[in-house]
């Protein structure tokens, strides 16, 4: 029985990053976590462009917005750097000094 979910578990971490979701964050341990957050930020930081901004934030942000974020079960779905990018423009907002 163990040898035949062998092949799923590898296809499952075989996926592409940015086809990861909700549920595959709360599969990861915390180290996981952050090493996944420092790829994409360098990532983001190395491919800037007008259409996708770099992620300006430390890991520790994303990840504890992310805890939170993936806490509702209706929002697993969402794909990490979809929740990624939301987070980046609602901190950017917050940060916005107003005129």
């Amino acid at each position: 029985m163990l040898l035949l979910l062998a092949p799923a578990a590898a296809a499952q971490r075989a996926r592409a990053p940015w086809r990861l979701d909700g549920t595959d964050w709360k599969a990861m341990a915390e180290g996981e976590k952050m090493a996944f957050l420092r790829g994409v930020i360098a990532g983001t930081r190395l491919e800037a462009a007008p259409a996708a901004p770099p992620l300006r934030f430390g890991p520790n942000v994303y990840k504890a917005r992310l805890e939170d974020f993936y806490f509702y079960t209706d929002r697993r779905s969402t794909p990490i750097v979809e929740a990624l990018r939301r987070i980046e423009q609602e901190l950017v907002e917050q940060t916005v000094p107003d005129h």
